[in-house]
This record gives C-alpha cells, structure tokens and sequence, in this order.
C-alpha cells in the first residue's frame, strides 16, 4: 500500500468485484487529498491610519483608519479596531462614520490616555479594504502651538467567522485575532 498523503493511505491495486469500485474511489479521494493545497495562513491585513500633518490651536482634527486585506489573501472576518488617544485628546462624541459608535475607555491602558474599539465592523474578502473616519480634539490646556501628538491603532480580524476578536477591560487586544496591524500618525498644533 502506497502513501499518497502522510495522514491518508491508498490502495495500489482492487479487485474486479464491488470492492474494486469502492478502491477505485478511494484511490481517487486520496489524490484529490494529497493535491489540495495547505490551509491558507491568517489574512495579511494593513492598517493605514491617516490624520492631518497639522490642526489649529483649538480645531477638531479628522483621523481615518484605513484596513486592507491584499489581493491573493484568505477572508478575515470580523475586523475591530483600537485607537489609543494620548492624554488631552478626546474623541468627538456622534463623528465616526461607522454606523455604530466606538466603546470609549477612558484612562487606559495607562492613565490619562482614551482607547476606542470598533468592535466586529467588517467582514474583509481578499483585495478588499475597510475605512472609518472620526474627530478627535485637543485640549488647549494640555497642548500649545507647536506641540505635537502621536497616537497609535490596531486593526484585528479572525480567518475564522465564528470569532470575534477580544479586548481586556483596558482595551487591550487579549484574544480570538490571527492577523493584526498598526500604524501611528502625527499632528502638530499650529
């Protein structure tokens, strides 16, 4: 008996009886077996986050995150997302353009920064992309002209549809996530 597959064994002959045909169809499934491809990796997703180089002292500011799931990639399912406000930002209460509004967490994960979770808001099929918009704003106490902020997302899918990904009471990613991706912006008060 031949191995065409590690884990299936094959027979090599049959007889000419029923048994035969039932070989035949086992010979051909174990093909078709040692034929098929790996199981895909998690999606390798990009996260693309955008806000402006610049705002006006005391100016609302726009912040975009931007998920891809490139060409030739497996589905991801059920992306969240995570925006760490540094602390004197805040988010803009009613601005995201998602059609639900992020679970705001103030003072974490460290004390006086804000996380937002978008949680489960897209599906993402290869070659396809996702984005959200919202405002955040500065508090003029905490920032001058000329001070500047970095904040940093995370973009979190599942390649399984039955999981969502989990975060820690902190808004920390804690869980059911197999592809993620950050990226960071900065804005200067002028």
């Amino acid at each position: 008996m031949a191995l065409l597959s590690p884990a299936v064994p094959c027979p090599e002959t049959a007889s000419a009886s029923g048994w035969g045909r039932l070989a035949g169809l086992l010979v051909a499934v174990c093909i078709l077996l040692a034929a098929a491809p790996a199981a895909l990796a998690a999606p390798d997703i990009t996260l693309d986050k955008q806000a402006p180089g610049t705002v006006l002292f005391g100016d609302d500011s726009t912040v975009t995150l931007r998920v891809a799931n490139p060409a030739g990639q497996p589905y991801g399912y059920n992306l969240s997302l995570r925006d760490v406000l540094p602390p004197g930002v805040s988010y803009v209460p009613g601005s995201v353009s998602a059609p639900v509004a992020p679970q705001v967490i103030a003072n974490a994960p460290n004390p006086g920064e804000t996380t937002l979770i978008f949680e489960n808001v897209s599906d993402l099929s290869p070659g396809s992309s996702y984005s959200l918009s919202y405002d955040v704003e500065h508090s003029t106490s905490t920032y001058g002209i000329g001070d500047s902020y970095v904040n940093q997302a995370g973009a979190y899918i599942n390649d399984d549809p039955r999981f969502v990904p989990d975060f820690a009471p902190d808004g920390t990613p804690s869980g059911d996530f197999t592809g993620t991706a950050t990226d960071s912006a900065s804005t200067t008060i002028n």
